[in-house]
């Protein structure tokens, strides 16, 4: 004869079974969310079309801080609604005592697999960048925020970045 489990340690087994499944399927939503998350970084970078501006594969550059690297002092707007198919712009205030050394600005998408190189130079007096750029139509990115980085080139490394938010309506 078999010896029985007690009833006790029964119901402790079962409930065990069913909160290691439950912990296995968030991991596994998690997983899914970020993979989301970084289809639609991907996709926003992909559909924005900045005037001098080349997507490049891979993150961000390496940011460096201090006076030796031009440093964005702010974005203007911070906040942005923009529509599919519609163009806009981004003030990017540098912090620099050398502007002819500026070379461009990376914009990078959180979390998207490349990044945006955009050639340009500031205003040797306001200091100020303005880039330029169209948002192409892709209805995924409907009732989606997204947060961006920018940063100022120096050859082929910038300084620190700024955080800046394009929201996209739902259409």
């Amino acid at each position: 004869m078999q010896p029985q489990i007690p009833k006790q340690i029964r119901w402790i087994l079962i409930i065990g079974a069913i909160v290691t499944l439950a912990m296995l399927g968030s991991c596994s939503s998690e997983s899914d969310a970020d993979e989301i998350a970084r289809v639609l970084a991907d996709r926003l970078t992909d559909n924005l079309r900045f005037e001098n501006g080349e997507q490049v594969a891979g993150g961000p550059p390496a940011f460096h801080e201090g006076e030796d690297w031009p440093q964005v002092e702010f974005v203007n707007p911070p906040n942005l609604t923009v529509t599919l198919g519609d163009s806009f712009f981004v003030d990017v205030k540098a912090a620099y005592d050398f502007p002819e050394e500026i070379d461009g600005a990376m914009v990078w998408v959180q979390g998207a697999t490349s990044h945006i190189d955009i050639r340009d130079s500031v205003d040797d007096e306001s200091l100020i960048m303005r880039l330029q750029a169209e948002l192409l139509l892709d209805k995924e990115l409907s009732g989606q925020t997204f947060d961006l980085y920018v940063s100022l080139y120096k050859g082929q490394e910038t300084g620190l970045h700024e955080t800046w938010r394009i929201t996209i309506p739902d259409e």
